[in-house]
């Protein structure tokens, strides 16, 4: 049975990863800029991906507690770095699309279920 804090590191991020992808859509635009923004998205994912389980494996020889504390650090450094690194964005007016939701919560859930 997966633990609670396993559980909620995954729905973060299955929260995050689109709404990143969102961000580099509305942010760059359309083309080379966009394009190598999105390039260095999937690199970056990519290189997590495999250091992550490799950085994993060397933690948890240590202790499988480091696995959690790792964190620490690398969130102090994001929020330390993120007023210096990011601009203010254009407030731009959306709106929720409400059916688009539902449905796609729906069918994904489907699947997960199948």
């Amino acid at each position: 049975m997966m633990s609670r804090p396993r559980g909620l590191q995954g729905l973060a991020g299955a929260l995050a990863a689109p709404n990143a992808l969102a961000l580099i859509t509305t942010t760059f635009p359309a083309g080379r800029e966009r394009n190598r923004a999105m390039g260095v998205f999937a690199a970056m994912s990519g290189a997590g991906a495999a250091v992550g389980l490799i950085l994993g494996g060397a933690l948890t020889e240590l202790d499988w507690r480091w696995n959690f504390y790792i964190n620490l650090p690398i969130g102090v450094l994001v929020a330390w770095l993120a007023p210096r690194v990011l601009t203010e964005s254009e407030d731009g007016r959306g709106s929720l699309d409400v059916p688009g939701a539902v449905t796609s919560i729906a069918g994904l859930s489907a699947l997960v279920y199948a």
